[in-house]
């Protein structure tokens, strides 16, 4: 088993499967339009019955039955990122002649399963929209941020009881008669017994814990606060499914950690080793891109590259490494890379 302090970051290979469910002749997977759907129970509302359509859209409020449906992993554990699962190992102690050594054995196996139900006789609304994005997330994201307005209207002058309920939020396509064919996932599934093992020391953890203690101890009140504040945006931020959100979330990090954008520059050229002027000048294309997606100047696209995510990361993880007395050569060579705007 391998030891010593070194970052653990390895990741085991995902897989994902996918299917189809509400596909029939007429309605063959894959003729409809890309598409996201999200139907909402009442809470004790009535109303009468009404369909809006539209070349690109489906709406309904009824009573009825509301059909739904999606796929599980079956004996794996959630992972730490959202829609991941990880197919676990169990631990066992072994003892030799050579001493006492641990074993991982992988636990059981996993099955993707396509499930189905319905919602019977309730008073619903239904969002069916046709989308330019192909990918589920990106349906989902799309449907979302264009549906925002109108759920906002409905809360905001009927109240919350008329989308009292979340029953399904789901992609798949729409056909022109209104059908609508359910694509499903899997969540990523990734398996623990793919990983090298590796063994931390009593020592190493008391002696971080300690370094971590004395760094807190080491920072006024208000520098705490707002060291802690930055902490919780990038661990939030790391794990959000939505680029988006997540992108905005680090901008805050960064805020917390080192305050305005020109001290931001400086603690990053002090850092990196970078011009200072050449790390306010990437920091401000950063925060254009961030302010671009917050107003709405991109159209409302929700579209974000992937390079600026992952700089903006590094950014953060840097200056919070820095912080915490752990920053090492890979973090420094990287953040360097994002101040030259050359990470993907």
């Amino acid at each position: 088993m391998n030891e010593g302090t070194s970052r653990l970051d390895q990741q085991p290979s995902y897989y994902q499967s996918s299917g189809w469910q509400g596909s029939d002749e007429l309605h063959p997977p894959g003729d409809g339009a890309p598409a996201y759907r999200v139907v909402f129970k009442t809470l004790k509302v009535a109303f009468e019955a009404q369909e809006v359509r539209g070349p690109n859209f489906v709406i309904r409020f009824a009573h009825g039955n509301v059909q739904r449906g999606g796929m599980t992993l079956g004996g794996a554990m959630p992972g730490r990122s959202f829609n991941q699962a990880i197919l676990a190992s169990e631990a066992l102690f072994r003892t030799s002649a050579d001493g006492v050594f641990v074993d991982f054995r992988p636990v059981g196996d996993y099955e993707f399963n396509g499930w189905e139900d319905t919602v019977d006789n309730v008073f619903y609304a239904e969002f069916i929209l046709a989308t330019e994005a192909t990918s589920a997330q990106g349906r989902i994201a799309e449907g979302q941020r264009r549906l925002a307005s109108l759920k906002s209207m409905i809360d905001l002058r009927f109240g919350t009881r008329v989308l009292g309920v979340p029953l399904t939020e789901e992609v798949g396509e729409l056909f022109g008669d209104g059908h609508f064919n359910r694509q499903i996932h899997s969540g990523e599934l990734g398996g623990e017994h793919e990983l090298d093992p590796h063994e931390i020391s009593a020592a190493d953890l008391m002696a971080a814990f300690d370094a971590h203690a004395a760094i807190r101890d080491g920072l006024g009140g208000k520098a705490r606060r707002a060291f802690d504040v930055a902490c919780e945006w990038y661990w939030t931020s790391i794990h959000e499914d939505d680029p988006v959100v997540a992108y905005i979330g680090l901008h805050v990090a960064l805020e917390a950690v080192v305050g305005t954008q020109k001290h931001a520059a400086r603690e990053l050229s002090r850092v990196t080793g970078k011009d200072e002027a050449c790390c306010r000048q990437s920091l401000t294309e950063y925060k254009r891109h961030r302010n671009a997606l917050v107003h709405g100047a991109r159209g409302g696209a929700r579209d974000i590259e992937k390079g600026y995510l992952t700089s903006m990361r590094v950014v953060v993880e840097a200056l919070l490494s820095d912080r915490l007395g752990v920053l090492d050569d890979a973090r420094t060579k990287l953040a360097a890379q994002a101040m030259d705007l050359r990470l993907t």
